[in-house]
């Protein structure tokens, strides 16, 4: 979900919502299959028996529009990540690894974005 509204003043503000279910986190072993090679098996009863959070994200924007003439300028500020969630996105699935379920991917931290646009 996203939308922005413009304020007297020209000054917009923006956000974008989003959210998913989590991930299925399915534990696999390798097995050898001789001169076939190597398969993965899944080893949990279903494919979604384990499942990462739900992920939520918002992001806000603020823009401020000036005009002079031909010349214009436009002055962002982006906050990405708003709440500082660490969702975890992946780990490592291999039962047999040594690095079983390590943390492999998570959501980016808060970041704040300033800009500036010129135009002529």
């Amino acid at each position: 979900m996203n939308g922005v509204y413009q304020l007297p003043g020209d000054v917009e503000v923006a956000g974008n919502l989003f959210a998913q279910q989590g991930t299925p986190f399915p534990y696999f072993r390798s097995t050898g299959l001789g001169v076939d090679g190597v398969s993965r098996v899944i080893v949990t009863p279903e494919l979604d028996t384990v499942r990462f959070d739900d992920v939520w994200n918002l992001d806000l924007r603020a823009a401020k529009n000036v005009r002079s003439g031909r010349m214009s300028v436009q002055i962002t500020a982006d906050v990405f990540n708003v709440f500082n969630a660490n969702t975890e996105l992946n780990r490592q699935r291999n039962i047999a690894a040594p690095v079983f379920a390590v943390l492999t991917q998570n959501l980016s931290p808060r970041i704040l974005r300033v800009g500036l646009r010129v135009g002529f």
